[in-house]
């Protein structure tokens, strides 16, 4: 009696959620994704271990799903492998979507924690990139020269101590510099 009032439900049998990161569960639930769709993975590379879900859902979710799983995933520092080309090329449409904003928020909060009080200068349609590259130089205490413009590339020059790197680099993309068409590239230290 209790089964079939269930309706369709009760006849298919239930999916088990193999994820164990209760985060991962409740944002899969959040964007309205059933966790069970999804198996939890990880794998070794390049010494480091990385997290990914690997999703069996064909045809891929609806667009909205995909840029809410895309935003979760990007915040819990997972991967989609392996589910296919159909989901994954629209995830990587999500994921392009998705990755400026996550982008933003993480040199906002930098920019919070190491300039508390004072907002970054932001890029509007119109402005000329060479003079806003001087307003970010200023704003970050940097030298003169020490942001150039080329082509649609904001680029931070090797002269500067790395506190003013950083802070030209997390204020250049705190600006929305991307939504405008550009680009920040700051000296490599790798």
């Amino acid at each position: 009696m209790l089964l079939s009032s269930c309706g369709d439900a009760a006849r298919q049998p239930a999916k088990p959620v193999t994820m164990t990161d209760q985060r991962l569960i409740a944002g899969l639930r959040a964007c309205g994704i059933d966790p069970a769709d999804a198996t939890q993975a990880n794998e070794l590379e390049n010494g480091k271990r990385v997290g990914y879900l690997v999703f069996g859902v064909d045809p891929p979710y609806p667009a909205p799903k995909m840029r809410c799983l895309a935003a979760l995933l990007l915040r819990a520092h997972y991967a989609v492998r392996q589910s296919g080309e159909p989901f994954e090329s629209a995830y990587r449409d999500a994921w392009n979507a998705e990755f400026p904003i996550f982008t933003r928020e993480l040199a906002l909060a930098w920019l919070r924690e190491h300039r508390p009080g004072e907002s970054p200068p932001q890029f509007m349609p119109g402005d000329a990139p060479r003079d806003f590259a001087q307003v970010l130089e200023k704003f970050c205490g940097a030298g003169p020269g020490s942001m150039t413009v080329e082509r649609r590339t904001f680029l931070i020059a090797d002269t500067e101590d790395v506190s003013r790197i950083d802070c030209l680099f997390h204020a250049g993309l705190g600006a929305n510099l991307e939504r405008q068409g550009f680009s920040v590239h700051a000296p490599s230290y790798e």
